[in-house]
């Protein structure tokens, strides 16, 4: 999954459990371009416990290339904590 941060103004704490907890993708890559955006990034890591690989990016590119290497979504499988 990708996720653009850009223009992005609010985000429910449900929806984040559920991109945290519901969803079955092998990865989300976050995109964003400013600092604020890699801090939302690591909340989100550090507060849900996404069951799949999260990894923020600045740009869209190198998070498409990142994500063709997850092509299945894993049953569970703990976060491997790169953001």
């Amino acid at each position: 999954m990708l996720v653009e941060f850009n223009g992005m103004v609010t985000l429910t704490r449900a929806a984040l459990l559920r991109f945290a907890k519901t969803l079955n993708i092998a990865a989300m890559a976050i995109v964003g371009p400013s600092a604020v955006d890699k801090a939302l990034a690591d909340f989100f890591v550090e507060v849900h416990h996404p069951p799949y690989p999260t990894r923020y990016f600045t740009a869209t590119h190198e998070a498409l290339r990142w994500l063709t290497e997850h092509p299945y979504a894993p049953s569970s499988s703990p976060t491997d904590g790169r953001l």
